[in-house]
């Protein structure tokens, strides 16, 4: 895919959904389902996105999803494919995750740091889906204040 130019665009937040089919459909399989690491190592660009309406309409819950690989007690799925949040944000930016002249300006000011560090998967997955936007700017225009 890296060789070809083509990006994985990738729903995350489906992993939670299918977890349990997936281990009953086709055991020993499991590894094969949202290599998010293994396209990441191989150089593949990835898309992030929610599936709405299928899914919920938030990034925060499939970057978390994405991370920690679990949305309940249990261990995370497949934990050697989880991507760090950092990974997420970028994914779930078309890659920018910055300002910086040349970037597109569409902006959302957030309530904390979704990078803040965490002593595990679970603890990042927590913060990414506790963020909230304050501010939405589009084209340069403030479109949403929560402040």
């Amino acid at each position: 895919m890296a060789r070809l130019g083509l990006t994985a665009s990738v729903q995350p937040a489906h992993l939670l959904d299918d977890r349990d089919l997936t281990t009953r459909c086709w055991p020993g399989r499991e590894d094969r389902c949202f290599p998010l690491r293994s396209l990441i190592d191989a150089k593949v660009p990835l898309a992030l996105g929610s599936d709405a309406p299928v899914a919920p309409l938030d990034p925060w819950l499939a970057m978390a999803a994405a991370v920690h690989r679990s949305a309940d007690e249990r261990p995370p799925w497949v934990p050697e494919q989880a991507i760090t949040a950092a990974e997420a944000l970028g994914s779930s930016t078309d890659g920018w995750g910055t300002v910086a002249a040349g970037h597109p300006g569409d902006l959302v000011l957030l309530d904390g740091d979704p990078l803040a560090q965490a002593e595990s998967t679970a603890a990042a997955a927590a913060t990414l889906r506790e963020r909230r936007a304050d501010v939405t700017i589009v084209a340069g225009h403030v479109v949403y204040d929560a402040r």
